[in-house]
C-alpha cells in the first residue's frame, strides 16, 4: 500500500524548486522516485548470546524462550541496552544475519504502521537457533 508522500525531495545539494532524486517540480515526483513509497513486511534474522543452564538441551532452550513464563521483551530489552550503551553502534547491526523480504503489508498492517502501532514484539518471534545463540526471525 502506498504511503502518503510527505517529503518534497528537496535537499541541500540540490535545487530548491525540485526533487533531488527525480528532478520532478518541488511537490511533484515521477513515478519510481525514492520520495514514495510504500509498507512492507520483512524478516530479520538476529543472533546473540545468552546465558543458559549448562545442562539444558537446545529443545528446552527454545522452550524457554518460546512456551514458558520468559518474555521476550526480555532479549529486545537487552539488545536496545547493548545498542544504547555502545560507543559503537554498529555492534548491534553485526548481529543481523539476514533481512528478507517477505511481502507487500496488508492495509490493516499498515493503519497500524501509521498510527505507531505495530504488534507486540513478542509476538513476531519465530525462531530459536540450535546452539546456544538466541535467534530471532522477525516477521
Amino acid at each position: 500500500m502506498l504511503l502518503p508522500v510527505t517529503d518534497d525531495g528537496v535537499r541541500p545539494k540540490g535545487e530548491r524548486d525540485s526533487c533531488f532524486y527525480c528532478d520532478a517540480p518541488k511537490g511533484e515526483h515521477e513515478p519510481d522516485c525514492v520520495c514514495i513509497t510504500k509498507t512492507v513486511v520483512v524478516r530479520m534474522t538476529i543472533d546473540y548470546t545468552v546465558a543458559v543452564p549448562a545442562s539444558w538441551s537446545p529443545k528446552e532452550i527454545e522452550d524457554h524462550r518460546l512456551n514458558s513464563s520468559f518474555c521476550l521483551g526480555n532479549d529486545i530489552e537487552q539488545l536496545c541496552d547493548e545498542h544504547n550503551a555502545a560507543s559503537d553502534h554498529c555492534r548491534i547491526c553485526h548481529r543481523v544475519k539476514s533481512v528478507e523480504f517477505v511481502r507487500d503489508a496488508a492495509e490493516a498492517e499498515t493503519e497500524n504502521y501509521l498510527a505507531g502501532q505495530q504488534e507486540p514484539i513478542e509476538e513476531l518471534f519465530v525462531g530459536i537457533s540450535t546452539t546456544g545463540a538466541f535467534r530471532a526471525d522477525l516477521n
